[in-house]
């Protein structure tokens, strides 16, 4: 899907910090953005899944309904209908700011997308598999938990994943740790359901 009207406000943000260096006199570098990776063109049957959390609300057009504009109220339940492509946990995400500590280029080595996925089993969390870098903190954190299933790792080499075992949902393996779990991911992969950015 082409989304013009989207990057227009990007591209005329982009020219507004550019515009901004050069009034004032100092070199024009444009905005400088954080690391950032973006998903790119969603695989068959995935926006099925980001369709979950969306509003079923029908859209609405500014100048035939709200000719006058929007009040508060209105523009919130509009922002809701937003699907969260980006990352749950954009500003507090270790990963990205590693990234960006050490100017790395998120093109640099391409490889495969993982097809995206959300569990969503949990009533407070939500699980996004193809965001976890296998670091194993939130395995450590159920073990010394003594959670009755916990998470462990599952398979071996590039195709190792952290699961509940025995193929046991994702709330009876996080039932009294999903916080500190979520707390401790360094990529917002366990995040939680409703989040302030």
């Amino acid at each position: 899907m082409n989304y013009p009207a989207v990057r227009a406000v990007e591209q005329g943000k982009r020219d507004a910090g550019s515009i901004v260096q050069s009034l004032m006199r100092k070199e024009v570098t444009g905005i400088e953005y954080p690391f950032t990776v973006h998903m790119g063109r969603l695989q068959e049957g995935e926006i099925d899944k980001f369709m979950v959390f969306a509003s079923i609300e029908k859209r609405v057009s500014l100048s035939n309904e709200w000719p006058g504009g929007m009040t508060d109220e209105q523009a919130k339940r509009e922002a809701s209908r937003c699907l969260g492509c980006d990352c749950r946990e954009l500003s507090s995400c270790i990963l990205r700011s590693y990234a960006d500590k050490y100017k790395l280029k998120a093109g640099r080595y391409n490889g495969l997308r993982r097809a995206f996925e959300h569990n969503i089993e949990h009533p407070e969390i939500v699980y996004e598999e193809g965001k976890c870098i296998s670091c194993g903190l939130c395995v450590q954190i159920t073990g010394k938990a003594k959670e009755k299933l916990g998470l462990t790792f599952i398979g071996k080499g590039f195709n190792v994943r952290v699961s509940v075992p025995f193929n046991e949902s994702l709330k009876e393996g996080l039932a009294e740790t999903a916080g500190k779990c979520v707390e401790a991911c360094p990529t917002g992969a366990l995040s939680y359901r409703e989040h302030e950015e």
